[in-house]
């Protein structure tokens, strides 16, 4: 059981990267366009 939280933390780390990188990729899309 715990592994599994521990997995599931790690996902949700990662889908905060994604979501940083996303957000990044719009600022700078904006500021080209």
């Amino acid at each position: 059981m715990i592994e599994k939280l521990e997995e599931e933390k790690i996902q949700l780390g990662l889908d905060v990267d994604v979501q940083k990188l996303e957000a990044e990729k719009m600022r700078k899309g904006k500021k080209k366009g």
